[in-house]
């Protein structure tokens, strides 16, 4: 089987700054970086352009979009000239049928991918060189919270450090026995 899929991946040659992928547009394939560098790009809120990491030879990227069989989350752009492999849509869903623990592998890739491209945009952790970026991704550990959910009780040992993936958190100061709404945490908050 991964002869067949190794075959199957197409050649694709990459100018220095060409895109390789844009933002929004639907996901056909699932890509490797064969030789040469891109930059991961996507539209901070304030509309300017925010780098979200780099590929190099090895790399893959792409299987979000096509796992969620949805867009592409963000934009790739040619930062030298390029050889890019492509496996089609097709075959990657050929694979998943085929080799269902493909998909964990590529599930993974994909949270990696998206965790680090989310302190790069969203908080204060975004200036953390590289490898310590890497070190604190590999200790988070995802958290679940249903609406009305106490995240952290006033008056408990300090524990963990929770950071805010998507929704809104209401921070409340119990005093004098009244419990009173002080802030609100969002999306990157800390």
């Amino acid at each position: 089987a991964r002869a067949i899929f190794v075959a199957a991946f197409e050649p694709q040659q990459i100018a220095f700054g060409e895109i390789v992928v844009r933002q929004g547009e639907p996901a056909d394939a699932l890509l490797v970086v064969g030789n040469g560098r891109a930059r991961v790009l996507t539209t901070g809120d304030d509309g300017r352009e925010v780098m979200l990491g780099t590929l190099k030879a090895g790399d893959v990227f792409g299987e979000m979009a096509l796992l969620e069989h949805g867009d592409r989350a963000a934009t790739v752009r040619a930062s030298s000239e390029m050889l890019i492999w492509r496996l089609e849509r097709g075959v990657v869903d050929g694979l998943l049928r085929a080799r269902p623990e493909a998909r964990t592998w590529l599930e993974l890739q994909s949270t990696a991918r998206e965790l680090s491209g989310f302190f790069r945009r969203f908080t204060a952790f975004r200036s953390l060189p590289a490898p310590l970026l890497e070190r604190l991704l590999q200790a988070l550990r995802e958290r679940a919270v249903t609406a009305g959910a106490t995240v952290v009780q006033q008056g408990d040992p300090a524990g963990p450090m929770w950071i805010v993936k998507s929704g809104r958190l209401r921070v409340y100061r119990d005093e004098d026995g009244e419990r009173r709404p002080v802030a609100y945490l969002r999306r990157g908050d800390y």
